[in-house]
């Protein structure tokens, strides 16, 4: 094949089919960000149809030419047949018999049929392909039509069936008053789910351009035919890849002139070519690009132009869950450093995946699952979806669960936990083939159980998964995921933390016992410091006393004194609260501590009050019972507990601690000592480092002024104290803590007297001296 015969469209598609193959994008030129491409182009392609002197080239077209090997075979087999017949009639008159024949030749077309497959160049066909179709239609062409019916994509079915409308109908702009691309999707067999293809979308766009720029010119327009379809005014150079001997890489690389492919539309062509044998689900293709699309595409960001990176995540995620067991199945050691680059790789959003899906045998067995997951879902059930999920897992993801499932732009974000309740979800779906009322049950059981057990690394989920499997399998088909974890011992459930299983297997008892228990259980549970994890508050009920309405309100009062906003008052007003019941500081090593407001983390809430609930549930219990406690107005409520419980409370040290809040907020670390008879408030969770003593400390807070100064010291031997400055020197004020009484220091260090209280070691003080 001489490059020179194809050097125009039109020479082209007369001879060949035209296909845009499945590892191109889509047609871009009508994107609202290229605007300015399409507007030139368009108007390069006019100027040169309109102006007698002007030509227009479109540089290199690169493509393949399949089955142009035919042509040779074409024409050898149609001398032969010739010769053949013309030997036979000459055999025939030597016998003295007559033979006539008439050979009618098939045109090349028809007998050979070559597709042309564009691997750089299809954004300027594509385009000259709209510019021949909209000619074709003004002047009503139909053998011609007929011609550009050979143009096709195969990137999409929506784009293929589009240009198959267009190419089969013909459209009377000429009496529309409306624009090109409405007259279009007006048309009885435009699909609406086409808006959705970005191909379809630019097509119409770049056709209400060209019928812009043309309109107005249309007695020229059978000139503007003969100058594209004979004079040749709009040319390119061809070449056929395949005379070069050039590889499919190659190919790629030269796509859309330089620009590369998604790693979504290698996949896709990927998936297309290799796994096709393996799907079995019926229109699969079309559902990837039609139905299964329309999930991610919904749940985009409006001002996002594609869902290639969150359509590409969802088949990454699943895949990361079913390497990871892979490898841990084949290496018993499960030393998952070996494969840290691969996890990496497979949780970066804009990394390729292709050849860790190649190389994974187990891939083309578990390739149809992952889209029988997709065909559960229905775009119309979503909603309903999300809303009956959200109070089961609202305290353990931020967004609805159709978006945590498919509109993850960042899998590296996604915590262990996270890709935990990921495969939990998707493998239920997929064991059960569908969603139905048991599944919200699993969703909360299961997110209760991950949420509340250390799942912080790939072998963590490894072992989280296999016990997942473990469970979904002894739930089966039950219609009731409750009926079976409540027979289930704590040691049938693996894996998981044995105090939240059991706590599981026992809320799954009462419910099954009495439904009305599951929507307070997740009133509780949904508590942002709880997390799942209520089991405390069976505790604080009255023996004999399991009813729901009890636990309501025990649960409510609960709830109020753990709420956002008593956790989050800067003046520490849970534990002082607390403290005026009583000494409810945790003795860890020689420290008194006590526990931080914060939740972020599991680690965090297992550190803190979590530990509190264990031990220390009677404060709880006094303060929620206690006649002020007022959990509609809970801030003002444990402020009155407050003034009223000081007043009679005997121990001095834990009067000045709940009334100045700022000396626990010395505490960083939450950590006091008791030393004898004094207390001494810890910068950090040592002795060694700084410290303050709390009384002079709390005298120095509430007296603070000019010349009076605190000293805080860094161990145990030193003595924080007052510095109280005079005119020429100073004194100190500090605690003997074995007598408890207050020493008065000149600034040589020089013992003065001792005083029962610091107001009467400062007064003592020569202010003039």
């Amino acid at each position: 094949m001489k490059e020179g015969i194809y050097n125009t469209f039109w020479k082209i598609i007369e001879q060949c089919r035209i296909e845009i193959p499945i590892i191109q994008r889509d047609y871009t030129y009508g994107r609202k960000t290229a605007a300015t491409i399409k507007e030139k182009i368009v108007k390069d392609i006019f100027n040169a149809l309109e102006k007698e002197d002007s030509f227009l080239h479109l540089d290199f077209i690169y493509g393949k030419l399949v089955g142009k090997e035919n042509l040779s075979a074409f024409e050898r087999n149609k001398t032969n047949i010739k010769a053949l017949l013309k030997t036979i009639q000459s055999y025939a008159l030597e016998l003295e018999v007559a033979i006539d024949y008439n050979l009618v030749e098939q045109t090349k077309e028809e007998a050979v049929k070559i597709t042309f497959i564009p691997l750089d160049g299809q954004q300027r066909l594509t385009t000259l392909f709209l510019v021949h179709w909209y000619l074709v239609q003004y002047l009503k062409l139909k053998d011609e039509l007929n011609s550009l019916n050979k143009f096709s994509y195969a990137t999409r079915v929506g784009a293929k069936d589009f240009c198959q409308l267009i190419t089969t109908t013909l459209f009377d702009f000429s009496k529309s008053e409306m624009l090109a691309s409405e007259l279009i999707s007006n048309n009885e067999n435009y699909y609406s789910d086409w808006i959705k293809d970005p191909t379809v979308i630019s097509m119409l766009s770049v056709i209400d351009e060209i019928d812009k720029v043309f309109k107005g010119s249309e007695s020229r327009f059978d000139n503007y035919w003969v100058s594209l379809t004979e004079n040749n005014k709009i040319t390119f150079d061809f070449f056929d890849l395949d005379d070069f001997e050039l590889t499919d890489e190659l190919y790629i690389k030269m796509n859309a002139r330089g620009k590369k492919l998604t790693n979504f539309e290698n996949f896709k062509a990927w998936l297309i070519k290799e796994c096709s044998d393996n799907i079995t689900i019926n229109n699969w293709k079309s559902n990837f690009d039609i139905k299964w699309n329309d999930i991610f595409w919904d749940r985009k960001p409006i001002e996002q132009a594609t869902v290639d990176i969150e359509y590409l995540n969802y088949f990454k995620t699943l895949f990361l869950g079913d390497y990871l067991k892979a490898f841990g199945n084949n290496n018993p050691n499960l030393n998952f450093d070996e494969i840290k680059t691969e996890i990496g790789v497979l949780r970066n959003p804009e990394s390729n995946p292709i050849p860790y899906f190649n190389n994974a045998n187990f891939f083309a067995s578990r390739i149809n699952n992952y889209l029988q997951i997709l065909d559960v879902f229905e775009l119309t059930t979503l909603k309903t979806l999300d809303s009956t999920a959200s109070k089961y897992i609202s305290k353990y993801i931020s967004k609805p669960i159709s978006k945590f499932i498919f509109n993850n732009d960042d899998v590296e974000k996604m915590t262990w936990w996270d890709i935990t309740l990921n495969y939990a979800i998707l493998n239920y779906i997929n064991k059960r083939s569908g969603i139905d009322e048991a599944f919200y049950q699993w969703l909360r059981v299961i997110a209760n159980l991950i949420y509340n057990t250390p799942i912080e690394s790939p072998k963590l989920f490894v072992e989280a998964s296999q016990a997942i499997d473990k469970l979904i399998d002894a739930i089966g088909n039950n219609d009731s995921v409750y009926a079976v974890i409540q027979d289930l011992k704590a040691k049938d459930i693996d894996f998981f933390t044995t105090t939240q299983v059991e706590e599981e297997i026992y809320k799954s008892k009462i419910i099954k016992a009495d439904s009305n228990w599951e929507n307070s259980l997740l009133v509780a549970e949904n508590n942002k410091y709880f997390f799942g994890q209520i089991g405390f508050i069976f505790n604080l009920l009255e023996k004999e006393e399991l009813l729901v309405e009890s636990f309501d309100n025990v649960s409510s009062k609960v709830s109020a004194l753990f709420s956002k906003e008593v956790l989050n008052d800067k003046s520490l007003l849970l534990i002082r609260t607390l403290l005026t019941q009583g000494n409810c500081f945790t003795q860890s090593g020689r420290n008194l501590v006590f526990y931080a407001n914060i939740s972020g983390t599991l680690r965090n809430r297992n550190e803190n009050w979590r530990r509190f609930f264990k031990n220390k549930l009677d404060f709880i219990n006094k303060i929620i019972n206690h006649s002020l406690f007022n959990k509609l107005d809970i801030i003002a409520s444990l402020n009155e507990i407050i003034e009223l419980e000081t007043k009679t409370l005997k121990q001095e040290y834990l009067v000045k601690l709940i009334q100045n809040p700022r000396l626990l907020d010395y505490a960083k670390k939450r950590c006091l000592r008791k030393i004898n008879e004094g207390y001494y408030i810890l910068g950090s969770s040592r002795i060694s480092g700084y410290h303050v003593e709390l009384y002079t400390y709390d005298w120095y807070i509430k007296n603070k002024k000019k010349g009076i100064e605190y000293i805080s010291v860094k161990n145990e031997d030193d003595l924080p104290y007052i510095k109280i400055k005079t005119i020429s020197t100073y004194f100190k004020i500090e605690l003997d803590s074995e007598t408890a009484e207050f020493d008065l220091v000149d600034e040589h260090n020089t013992y003065i007297d001792s005083f029962s209280t610091i107001n009467e070691a400062y007064n003592k003080i020569d202010k003039d001296a």
